[in-house]
């Protein structure tokens, strides 16, 4: 008899066989760089805001500066933007500023718009 109920025991099915696979996947990096920068520009780059502002603004210059304080191809003032923008991870960060801004106020921020 001991056998015999090792035996069925052995060959009942697993409740985590029938349970179905869920599989968790964080955004792709890809994704969430054009979620920050859905605005398409010249040769290839992308934009947090519309490109004709990124133009007249600033030519998209990351080294852009003027005397008010304004930085970066966005020119943000302030904003906690990080200066110079010659890095990656700041140009990242001037993109989700920039992004952020747009979102809230539209174009207002930018006298170009």
């Amino acid at each position: 008899m001991t056998v015999l109920l090792s035996i069925l025991a052995v060959m009942a099915p697993s409740p985590l066989a029938t349970a179905p696979v869920v599989v968790h996947t964080a955004t792709p990096p890809a994704a969430r760089r054009r979620s920050w920068t859905p605005f398409p520009g010249p040769g290839g780059t992308r934009w947090a805001i519309p490109w004709y502002i990124v133009a007249c603004e600033s030519h998209g210059r990351w080294d852009a500066w003027n005397r008010s304080g304004a930085i970066g191809p966005y020119q943000l003032l302030g904003h906690g933007a990080p200066w110079p923008a010659n890095t990656p991870g700041r140009r990242r960060a001037h993109h989700r500023i920039a992004r952020q801004l747009w979102l809230r106020y539209g174009s207002r921020p930018w006298v170009c718009a």
